[in-house]
């Protein structure tokens, strides 16, 4: 198994899967690859910066150079791992990649939990408002309601691209569904099972992932923000990240995404369920109601 591609729409929690599976010693957990072809300014190490002893200025230009026929062998050589893990997500830019042996990846999140990503980090984002409560309240429900919809087209649109390219995918490795709630709640498991078949196995270690040293690119704050603070960088809240702080602070080792509790008012929740579409993407991605956030978990 020369590589681990992840695909998923953003907030899917590809960035927590990857480190996990960066944490084994035979594995490069990249993160968003793809961010070293484009002019973007995530096109550094996600947890060192410009200082990144792997990452430096020259080695940014050969992984560019080496383009998408070339990337893996130019990291299984920088790195010393023989397989890489690309969490890019993007469906194009595996189409892109030279074919080789894959276990693909496909990541789902409970629409509502992934709503509430996407409002906080783009809706409310774009509201003068100086934290979360009073970005939640300068939203109409109209605006909302438009938002929500296009959210929920864009996914549905993102899982039915997956689908469509299937068939390439499977001719190239194996394709496997990973729910971020499995990611989440059974770590273990949900690694054994991008594992299987690989020749690797699970090391405990890589459930202690914020402890191993990490050369991302790309990816989210959350897990970052543990790495960070285990590496001993501080870390600056500017804009849309300060909505998310306490979230961040206070986790240490992995626990699930359950911000749509700060993210939506109940009337907002009611808006979330019942757009149009919603209902049929849970259905789509495998969540019925035992899934459903909302619902109490029954402890015996």
């Amino acid at each position: 198994m020369p590589a681990i591609g992840v695909l998923g729409p953003s907030y899917c929690g590809s960035t927590l899967l990857n480190y996990m599976l960066g944490s084994h010693p035979s594995i490069y957990g990249g993160s968003e690859l793809r961010r070293l072809f484009d002019a973007d300014p995530r096109r550094r190490c996600a947890v060192c910066g410009p200082a990144c002893r792997l990452w430096t200025r020259e080695n940014l230009a050969t992984a560019n150079q080496a383009g998408p026929g070339g990337l893996y062998d130019f990291l299984r050589n920088l790195t010393d791992r023989p397989v890489i893990c690309d969490a890019s997500k993007s469906v194009d830019h595996f189409l892109r990649i030279a074919p080789e042996p894959f276990t693909w990846v496909v990541m789902t999140k409970h629409p509502l939990r992934s709503l509430a990503s996407f409002t906080i980090n783009r809706l409310y984002r774009d509201t003068s408002a100086p934290d979360l409560a009073q970005a939640r309240g300068s939203v109409t429900d109209e605006e909302f309601t438009a938002f929500v919809r296009e959210q929920v087209k864009r996914l549905a649109k993102f899982y039915a691209h997956v689908e469509r390219e299937r068939a390439y995918f499977e001719s190239h490795g194996d394709v496997v569904y990973l729910s971020y709630e499995q990611v989440a709640t059974a770590p273990e498991e949900a690694l054994k099972t991008v594992l299987d078949g690989s020749g690797l196995t699970v090391d405990p270690t890589m459930l202690d992932y914020a402890s191993k040293e990490h050369h991302p690119i790309g990816g989210n704050t959350g897990p970052h923000s543990q790495a960070r603070r285990k590496a001993g960088r501080s870390r600056t809240w500017t804009g849309r990240a300060t909505y998310n702080r306490h979230f961040y602070e206070s986790t240490d080792g992995i626990r699930l995404d359950d911000k749509w509790r700060d993210a939506f008012t109940d009337r907002q929740i009611e808006l979330v369920t019942g757009a149009r579409g919603f209902a049929a993407l849970c259905t789509r991605l495998g969540y019925d109601q035992s899934h459903d956030p909302r619902r109490p978990v029954a402890h015996p």
